[in-house]
């Protein structure tokens, strides 16, 4: 090519997407020795830009921008915080966009760039037409799963999420997905950057590209880049855990006794992963009823069929040769009582879970006293600290909050003071228990203390 091609992955999500991304991060510098550079986009951000960054091998999330205003403040300052894509949206105005369009251009005088992210896909028109705009060898790849298999497993994937309710069941679940409609997705792209640059992979085994008798995602996406040798690379592990039948029903149960518990629990959604991805009983299985997964691909035939002839280069019909649609349907007959036996044991280790997260909490609020030879004491007379003494049973002497209509007043049996009516407070141990912590940290390290040493947060001593 006389001129360096700017190739961005699209998605679709659920298409080995995370694997995919996490290889091509591990192996930028090999994959440099063959001129692509799979570039880290942060480098050009500052702490003013409102981007969205849900993972950080996605280098193509920071095209997205970020609603502040639709976030809980307290997710805002975790650093372990993923956002949702329901919490970004694209602007081609956006401050941060010029600054990286401008260093990919930088990088493209001397190599290949690939951009990557699966949630560009939700808004592919307006990215690819400013993409468009701003470069002049762009090329779009993007790879397709058959849609009943793309369905069922973007629903495995909401059931997997903590924060999912379990009123989210199967038998209410929209498998019709609007974007499925592969047709008119590349189509739209194709009136924008010409069928000529969309690159079309089915998310299909059986034709993937084989490299060095290995053949996945990874191998069929660098013979996309002319790459034909795998002894360069660092392998990595499949990045995403399935689950499949009861199993996915049990993890959809806990979903509901979780979300009422107090605690966080995603060191239980780990060790339940861990054990249910490897009984041998957890084997791949359908949602859908044979009869629906027939129906539900029959409304695609036609598309699948027109794209297979447009964008594969290889004249055929299909899209997809894995046509096999009897596949085993998950039999649904988990009883209320085996339900309820669920709920109850995942109630219990919440519990239980909770309980160690006090005892930690509690010995570190000790240690810390200990270190200061002071007792400790709690900032911020809210909804947290009634927690932290109710829940975890901490005891610090006295609560500080900057409020002046609390002072002197008492919560949960602790007395409330101002700081100005408290002048020994920076010699004690102190429990930073707001929601959002990076304000007040700021100001205690203007005071002169020091995290670690004369305080600590709420959130890390209970739930890290």
């Amino acid at each position: 090519m006389s001129e360096h091609t700017l190739l961005v992955h699209i998605g679709y999500p659920k298409t080995g997407t995370t694997t995919l991304q996490q290889f091509l991060r591990v192996n930028y510098k090999q994959l440099l020795e063959y001129g692509w550079d799979y570039i880290d986009l942060e480098d050009v951000l500052t702490p003013n830009d409102s981007v969205y960054r849900a993972e950080p091998e996605k280098n193509g999330d920071v095209l997205y921008c970020l609603d502040k205003s639709t976030i809980n403040p307290f997710f805002m300052e975790d650093k372990h915080y993923l956002p949702h894509l329901m919490h970004a949206y694209f602007d081609s105005d956006a401050p941060h966009l010029k600054r990286i369009y401008a260093y990919v251009k930088e990088h493209l005088e001397n190599n290949h760039v690939i951009i990557s992210s699966e949630d560009l896909v939700a808004d592919y028109l307006p990215i690819v037409a400013d993409l468009n705009k701003h470069f002049t060898n762009l090329k779009i790849i993007v790879y397709l799963r058959r849609q009943d298999l793309q369905s069922e497993s973007h629903f495995a994937q909401i059931i997997k999420a903590p924060t999912t309710l379990s009123e989210c069941h199967y038998k209410k679940y929209n498998f019709m997905q609007e974007n499925l409609r592969y047709d008119i997705v590349l189509d739209e792209i194709s009136k924008v950057i010409g069928a000529e640059n969309i690159i079309v992979r089915p998310y299909d085994k059986a034709q993937f590209e084989v490299i060095d008798n290995k053949q996945d995602v990874i191998t069929d996406f660098l013979s996309c880049l002319n790459i034909n040798s795998m002894h360069d690379f660092e392998q990595i592990p499949n990045a995403n855990s399935s689950i499949w039948g009861n199993y996915l029903e049990m993890r959809r149960l806990m979903n509901e006794t979780c979300n009422h518990a107090t605690s966080s629990y995603d060191n239980l959604y780990d060790s339940f992963m861990k054990i249910a991805t490897s009984m041998p009983t957890n084997k791949p299985c359908g949602i859908m009823s044979q009869d629906m997964r027939k129906a539900y691909m029959h409304e695609y035939e036609k598309c699948n069929s027109y794209v297979a002839q447009k964008y594969l280069s290889k004249g055929t019909n299909s899209l997809f040769t894995d046509n096999n649609l009897e596949i085993d349907t998950w039999n649904d007959k988990i009883s209320s009582y085996e339900a309820d036996l669920t709920r109850m044991f995942t109630g219990i280790l919440c519990e239980q879970n909770k309980t160690i997260r006090g005892l930690n909490a509690r010995i570190a609020c000790l240690e810390l006293s200990q270190k200061k030879q002071r007792p400790y004491l709690f900032i911020g007379a809210g909804g947290r600290s009634v927690e932290a003494i109710e829940e975890y049973h901490l005891s610090p002497e006295v609560i500080l909050d900057n409020d002046l209509s609390k002072n002197d007043t008492i919560l949960c049996q602790v007395p409330v003071k101002h700081p100005t009516n408290y002048p020994d407070w920076k010699n004690c141990a102190l429990i930073v228990t707001l929601e959002c912590c990076y304000s007040m940290e700021s100001w205690l390290k203007q005071e002169g203390l020091l995290h670690g040493q004369d305080y600590l947060t709420l959130n890390e001593i209970l739930y890290t």
